[in-house]
């Protein structure tokens, strides 16, 4: 940041750019490689806990000193329901 001589703002905004960046890659190579070979419910099981942890700690730590915020998202993931959309066959 000191280097670049940007702000705390531009910083963070660009922090937050390359781990977008970081998780696009990672998703198409995930789906690019999910083939039949067995691995794939071990891929999806390891991507699932890089999603969970990066949902939980995006904001900062939320098990340590939960906010407000923190406290609503897990309320809203956990007891509302959400719309699951019906694939039709082709």
């Amino acid at each position: 940041m000191k280097e670049k001589g940007v702000s705390e703002e531009e910083a963070r905004k660009y922090i937050e750019w390359r781990i977008g960046e970081a998780w696009k890659r990672i998703n198409e190579e995930a789906m690019a490689n999910f083939g039949g070979d067995g691995m794939a419910m071990y891929v999806n099981l390891a991507l699932n806990l890089a999603r969970g942890h990066h949902f939980m700690y995006h904001h900062g730590d939320a098990n340590g000193s939960p906010t407000q915020k923190h406290k609503e998202r897990a309320m809203r993931l956990i007891y509302q329901p959400f719309p699951i959309l019906a694939m039709e066959a082709s």
